[in-house]
């Protein structure tokens, strides 16, 4: 953790350890993974390749890369780097097709999956949604276009004059990177490997510590590295049909406090969390960087800027809240949002106690009063059971799920049949069991699902929430279905006869 402010450290500590089975532990020159941190690199290597004359961000992104764009629509450098391009992210179109997010990904896997890609989330400049392929596709631009890898440009024109001399891009799953921090899964009762084996960059993959980043947040705005018109250009809200603005800019999230106005961004890869904040105007900057995921970094971001500032914070008070008494074993089943943001968790029981499933461990709930329970030992979470709605929330900040409240006894086999998608290369299988339908993936093994409406069902598949919504042809029979993540709208795919 690390607090700056007016070029004067305030607080500057390291705790815990970079390898628990050698016991080394954290200190100012560990290195640490700091996933979608990152994009804001790849970002100012754009501008600067503008900046020499070399692109133009408002062309399209097919002038300078054509063999990794298949789909029709134009799409400009502008709008990947501010999210509002419409193409899918690459990390759940790779869950999609059976990719495991511990499998070894490298640069050029995920550009092929980018290039199979033939239809956009959106019109590009009409919506914003997060995407990690657009970062991917920017260093590949970069790297055409200076003829040198991003980790070359950006050392020559980023690290080496800031003198960030232990921050470098991760291009390949094996790359040996120099006191690095090793990832652990924190399930509230003990500390589990959990392995980083991807090589793909641009959205991620950049290593640094807290002092390089501190030498990074220190350039804003000033003429070190780039012109001032090049800064400005990376903290240009980006607008959306109607003029409507969003409040992500090159690279960065855009925010204030209390009328204060900061950029930041936060990144999550394996257990590896990373956050920093620059403050435009207080000359205030905050970098916090952990190995295991049980901080929530943007929960102690705030409590921090809650201190600087004098500001109540709200947080504290959820955990004293509770409702009622209720059994605890109540909370068994599977709640589930049925609005497209796609929210799903299952609770189960086990011999030691309720869990919460996860992606690669469950994590058990603790009592905490009442009908609140803390997920995981050391966690800011909090999940609250609303007894007779047979609703759950987690932190209260969040729209209430609704519980699946009993077996549905699902005996309707119309869905039932294999669905292939060419786009993705990779078929579901469709089927009722024991009462209930069922996706089953070669890979992903089955996905129990949940039906939200006529024809559409949500379900679980490791920490990606998909809904399936059913085509019908017409003789009323059903001939595909549309499947959609957070990221990824509408692949289609076709009922083999």
């Amino acid at each position: 953790m690390s607090i700056r402010h007016k070029g004067v450290f305030v607080y500057n500590k390291c705790y815990g350890y970079a390898n628990l089975q050698h016991q080394v532990p954290i200190d100012s020159n560990t290195v640490f993974h700091i996933a979608s941190v990152s994009k804001q690199f790849t970002v100012m290597a754009l501008l600067l390749c503008q900046e020499d004359g070399l692109l133009n961000i408002d062309d399209e992104v097919r002038n300078y890369v054509p063999e990794y764009i298949g789909f029709s629509q134009p799409v400009t450098l502008r709008q990947m780097m501010n999210n509002i391009s419409g193409i899918q992210d690459i990390w759940e179109l790779q869950m999609m097709r059976g990719v495991r997010i511990d499998d070894t990904i490298t640069q050029q896997d995920a550009l092929s999956i980018i290039a199979s890609q033939k239809e956009l989330n959106f019109k590009p400049g009409s919506r914003y949604c997060y995407s990690n392929s657009n970062f991917v596709l920017l260093a590949a631009v970069v790297e055409k276009v200076t003829k040198k890898t991003l980790q070359q440009f950006l050392k020559e024109r980023v690290f080496d004059p800031l003198d960030m001399k232990h921050t470098q891009i991760c291009e390949n799953y094996w790359q040996w990177i120099p006191n690095r921090a090793e990832s652990y899964y924190n399930n509230g009762l003990s500390f589990q490997r959990h392995v980083l084996n991807y090589g793909c960059y641009g959205a991620t993959a950049l290593n640094s510590t807290a002092n390089d980043l501190m030498k990074w947040l220190a350039a804003f705005g000033t003429d070190q590295i780039s012109s001032k018109a090049v800064w400005e250009q990376m903290f240009q809200v980006a607008t959306v049909t109607g003029d409507e603005p969003t409040t992500y800019a090159g690279g960065l999230e855009i925010g204030d406090t209390d009328g204060k106005r900061y950029v930041e961004h936060g990144g999550s890869d394996a257990s590896f969390r990373a956050y920093v904040r620059h403050y435009l105007d207080e000359e205030l900057d905050i970098v916090l960087l952990s190995n295991t995921q049980a901080p929530f970094l943007p929960l102690l971001m705030e409590r921090i800027v809650n201190l600087i500032f004098g500001r109540a914070t709200q947080s504290e008070a959820l955990s004293e809240l509770c409702i009622e008494d209720t059994n605890p074993k109540e909370a068994i089943g599977i709640y589930y949002k049925d609005t497209p943001d796609y929210f799903y968790y299952d609770i189960e029981q086990k011999a030691d106690g309720l869990y919460i499933k996860e992606q690669y461990v469950d994590t058990p709930l603790f009592p905490v009063n009442g009908n609140r329970f803390r997920i995981g030992a050391q966690s800011s979470f909090y999940l609250d059971l609303e007894k007779d709605a047979g609703r759950v929330s987690i932190n209260k900040n969040v729209t209430p799920l609704k519980k699946e409240l009993k077996k549905p006894d699902f005996m309707d086999r119309c869905y039932e049949g294999r669905y292939e998608s060419g786009e993705l290369e990779t078929a579901y299988e469709i089927k009722v069991k024991d009462g209930y339908l069922y996706a089953k993936h070669f890979r992903n093994g089955e996905i129990r699902l949940v039906k939200a409406d006529k024809d559409r069902f949500i379900g679980q598949m490791r920490n990606l929430i998909l809904e399936f919504w059913f085509k019908r042809n017409s003789q009323n029979e059903m001939e595909g279905f549309l499947l959609s993540s957070d990221r990824v709208w509408n692949v289609n795919f076709n009922r083999k006869k």
